[in-house]
C-alpha cells in the first residue's frame, strides 16, 4: 500500500507518495482509487514525489494518474530552479521544488521549497 500524507500550501492538499512494499499494479490500482475519491469529493490537490519514487512505486515513469495536478518534487541540490527537472508521470513541468533540507530558525530545522509563484 502507498503511504499517503497530507501537506498543504495555499489550500491545496498534496498527496505525498513514498516508497512502499507492493506490486506496481496494486500501487497503480490504489492510486487510481485514491485520485478518483479525492476528485469525487471536489478537493483541490497536488502530488509530492520524485521521478525515482514514482518509478519505484508504479513501475514506470509513463504511468500518469494525477498528472493534471500540481507537482511538488524533492531534489536537494541547493538550487532554487527547475533546471534539474526530468519529465515523468505525465508532468512536463513542476509547480514547486523542495531544494534544501538546511533551513533553520530558533533551533528548528526545516526543508526549503521554491516555485515561481512563491
Amino acid at each position: 500500500r502507498l503511504s499517503i500524507l497530507d501537506r498543504s500550501h495555499e489550500n491545496v492538499a498534496f498527496l505525498v507518495l513514498t516508497p512502499c512494499i507492493g506490486s506496481a499494479s496494486s500501487n497503480q490500482a490504489f492510486m487510481n482509487e485514491l485520485v478518483d475519491a479525492v476528485e469525487s469529493a471536489g478537493l483541490v490537490y497536488g502530488v509530492y514525489t520524485s521521478v525515482v519514487q514514482w518509478e519505484g512505486i508504479f513501475g514506470s515513469s509513463s504511468y500518469s494518474k494525477g498528472s493534471g495536478k500540481p507537482l511538488w518534487y524533492p531534489h536537494y541540490d541547493g538550487q532554487p530552479d527547475f533546471n534539474d527537472f526530468r519529465p515523468f508521470g505525465g508532468w512536463s513541468k513542476p509547480t514547486f521544488k523542495q531544494f534544501s533540507d538546511s533551513g533553520s530558525k530558533c533551533g528548528v530545522s526545516y526543508d526549503i521549497n521554491w516555485g515561481p509563484s512563491i
